[in-house]
């Protein structure tokens, strides 16, 4: 066989190898940003589920105080839950929060939200250091950017609304 032909043939193996592994080690899965807003969608799911075994509507005691241990139990994996940015629940269910997002479980009646302690640019709009998301009461994701007054966006038809102004 021809040499160069053999070279050639390397090259487009190696290629070929390169283009399948690679995406595994250059940030393949959720972004920063989803794993924030799934970690807010868990811990409101097993707020709400929590509230509804123990008998609790919007009717009775709708601002009762819920703590990670009362929901720890709903959220604890044999193995623990913790993705690549740190988030996620350990084998006893308590939250695991990365350095530069805090994550709060408020009332029942309140959405849990998660605060920004350090600016994240590679959202589709740039949060900076305080912004916060949380749920509002259609599990759809509030992005509230601090100032005076705090500006408040959601993701509507693909792209980033501001719809108020708290």
């Amino acid at each position: 066989m021809n040499k160069k032909l053999l070279v050639f043939l390397a090259l487009v193996i190696v290629g070929l190898f390169v283009a399948v592994a690679f995406p595994n080690y250059v940030g393949g899965g959720p972004s920063k940003l989803s794993s924030v807003i799934l970690m807010l969608k868990q811990i409101d799911g097993a707020k709400r589920y929590w509230a509804e075994q123990h008998g609790f509507t919007n009717d009775v005691r709708p601002l009762h105080e819920i703590s990670q241990q009362d929901i720890a139990t709903l959220l604890a994996h044999s193995d623990g839950n913790v993705d690549r940015f740190g988030f996620g629940f350990d084998t006893n269910g308590y939250i695991c929060s990365a350095k530069d997002v805090r994550f709060e479980i408020n009332p029942l009646g309140v959405s849990p939200k998660a605060i920004f302690l350090r600016g994240y640019k590679r959202a589709p709009i740039p949060l900076p250091e305080g912004a916060v998301i949380k749920l509002d009461q259609n599990e759809m994701e509030e992005y509230i950017l601090p100032g005076q007054p705090p500006k408040i966006y959601r993701w509507i038809n693909q792209k980033f609304t501001q719809v108020s102004s708290e």
